[in-house]
């Protein structure tokens, strides 16, 4: 990955559109949903490959369009709910959503035993787990697919310190599924 990769043309449109919405312009909520809705299937599509790698086949129950409607409606509604500060906020609130929705997805396959999504449950919990700044930059490089550089630009702070973080991000979370 680009590390010296800065805001991308993603991020620049969700900052602008925040700041409408900010202005006052509520009809921008479905602009900042589209601009999303590009990582989130992605996000998804990823999901999806990963199952068919693992054997299991597609995701239980759920087609890739329900996984995407469900994170979609998810953010919406909590865009109508809460007011978005900047940039940042808007990727932790994703973020949130992406993972709730995960979670749910997984809990409901884990009452049909399927051990894989047992494991991806007790993986998101984990990241929900994390301290914080390690949580919030895990997001962002995890789920956004953000560049260590744009994680740094978006949360003014070094490269090195996004790198330190991701590191430590990853290794809390290799302890924890260890056991």
């Amino acid at each position: 990955m680009d590390d010296t990769r800065r805001m991308s043309d993603e991020t620049i449109q969700l900052q602008r559109g925040i700041e409408q919405l900010n202005a006052g312009d509520p009809a921008v909520r479905g602009e900042l949903l589209n601009a999303a809705c590009g990582q989130l299937m992605r996000l998804t599509s990823q999901l999806r490959e990963e199952f068919k790698r693992s054997d299991q086949g597609e995701l239980p129950d759920v087609s890739l369009e329900d996984l995407f409607a469900g994170v979609s409606t998810r953010l919406y509604e909590t865009l109508f709910k809460v007011p978005i500060k900047d940039t940042r906020h808007f990727y932790q609130i994703a973020s949130v959503e992406i993972r709730r929705e995960l979670i749910d997805l997984c809990r409901t396959g884990k009452s049909s035993g399927n051990s894989e999504l047992q494991q991806l449950a007790e993986f998101y919990d984990c990241v929900d787990g994390l301290p914080t700044r390690q949580r919030e930059v895990f997001e962002l490089i995890w789920f956004h697919e953000m560049s260590r550089g744009e994680v740094a630009e978006l949360l003014g702070a070094e490269v090195a310190e996004i790198k330190r973080l991701w590191r430590s991000a990853r290794l809390t979370l290799h302890d924890r599924l260890a056991d």
